[in-house]
């Protein structure tokens, strides 16, 4: 986290903000009931976005859920209007949104009471994948604060989404699958029917249901359960965060080290162990390589690693931060504007501008998690064009399927050369 008083360097941050906006923003001290950046942002915005003026779209609605009321909002005479429809008139409630082309909700619904051809959308899903954070902060064109809808409702935003065809595609199966999800399915005297929270990092967790996120006996319980009526099949990603770190940098020397590790996995398990811990300290650590020695040092013997490979951990530590540096100060560059567009991610730093070099790559680096869970979504999403098969359920880097009636081998086989096409190995295990 960084070390800011918020509150104390207010006209240094709300200067900041104004030479990237080109703006003239006077914060007032006393609406600042919390001096946490996202809030103070946020105000920033709120006011910042009051004098915009963007062509609107009554061809979007946005459907939220309170107090056990379905509210719909929309454009009508170049206003947002809003209807209130209670559980027990979902009829007018599913007539009212299929007369939109895009629908954003809240909550899940069911795609069978929508007509074909329609674009529904989680809010949770767009805001993720376009700031990484609590803000509505989507463009240097767009920029709206948190709770602020009528940025969906802006030519500009459809424009937005139309954009990039591939990152729309990725955000409505990430939608669809994230309602299935929450609709939920019974297993027996078992129902999976969770309320799924993501991130800002990107990650996917699980309440109000079985807790199959952080624990592997409840997901073996479920695989259990499911056996007696198919085959349960496992993906996982080989090295997840590391493999994306590795290309995002295009990085030779952690690429050998990865390879180095899948193939000892078996072979010399003591080694691969220790590669394993040399690789995630350098990744999340963010220290100089001499900190970094230091820090793997005592997590054991390094001379296993020195024996082996013949060279010392001290000057693969070097040779691994050289490597990055074009990287991280690319990263740097990026968060003057206050964000940076990484994959299918665009990460909002709000104090970017500032000169806190080592902050910054570390907190970056936990969005590794978003981007892993992104290829996972992006594999189930091929998988599913090709197989019409949806997941029980995804855990960061694992896909599982339920597999009933069917041959594992050639759904086996399509899986594999789907993550081939995202250059991403993996390993599959097939439970019967």
């Amino acid at each position: 986290m960084i070390n800011l008083d918020i509150y104390k360097e207010l006209d240094l941050v709300v200067r900041g903000w104004n030479t990237v906006f080109n703006s003239d923003v006077v914060l007032d001290r006393s609406k600042i009931s919390s001096c946490t950046t996202n809030f103070v942002f946020n105000l920033f915005l709120t006011q910042l976005s009051r004098d915009l003026h963007h062509e609107l779209n009554d061809e979007i609605c946005v459907c939220e859920k309170k107090e056990n009321k379905f509210h719909v909002y929309s454009i009508e005479s170049n206003d947002i209007v809003s209807r209130e429809y209670g559980f027990k008139s979902k009829r007018k409630f599913f007539n009212d949104i299929n007369n939109f082309k895009i629908i954003i909700t809240n909550f899940p619904i069911d795609v069978n009471s929508i007509i074909r051809g329609k674009l529904i959308l989680r809010k949770e899903v767009i805001v993720n994948l376009m700031t990484s954070n609590l803000t509505h902060f989507f463009s240097n064109e767009l920029p709206y604060s948190a709770g602020d809808n009528k940025i969906f409702f802006t030519k500009a935003f459809e424009n937005l989404l139309m954009s990039n065809i591939d990152k729309l595609k990725l955000m409505e199966f990430s939608s669809h699958l994230l309602n299935t999800f929450e609709i939920g399915v019974a297993i027996d005297d078992v129902i999976l029917k969770p309320v799924i929270t993501i991130s800002p990092y990107g990650r996917w967790y699980w309440t109000s249901t079985e807790k199959i996120q952080n624990n592997i006996s409840i997901r073996n319980k479920i695989y259990k359960k499911l056996l007696k009526y198919g085959k349960v099949m496992t993906i996982d990603l080989i090295s997840g965060e590391p493999v994306i770190f590795a290309q995002l940098a295009n990085s030779t020397l952690l690429k050998k080290l990865i390879n180095l590790r899948i193939n000892l996995k078996e072979k010399n398990p003591i080694l691969c162990e220790s590669l394993k811990n040399l690789i995630n300290i350098f990744i999340h650590a963010v220290e100089s390589p001499k900190e970094a020695y230091n820090k793997f040092k005592a997590f054991g013997d390094i001379s296993i690693i020195e024996r082996e490979l013949h060279i010392s951990v001290i000057e693969i530590f070097y040779c691994l931060q050289e490597e990055f540096m074009c990287y991280n100060n690319s990263v740097l560059n990026d968060y003057k504007t206050l964000s940076r567009t990484e994959l299918n991610r665009r990460i909002v730093n709000p104090l970017g501008f500032l000169n806190f070099k080592n902050e910054f790559i570390k907190e970056h680096r936990k969005y590794l998690q978003g981007h892993t869970h992104d290829k996972i979504l992006e594999l189930a999403m091929m998988n599913y064009n090709e197989l019409n098969l949806l997941p029980i359920f995804t855990v960061h880097d694992s896909i599982s399927y339920f597999i009933n009636g069917k041959d594992a081998e050639p759904i086996s086989n399509i899986i594999k050369l789907n993550a081939k096409k995202l250059k991403t190995p993996v390993t599959i295990e097939t439970l019967r």
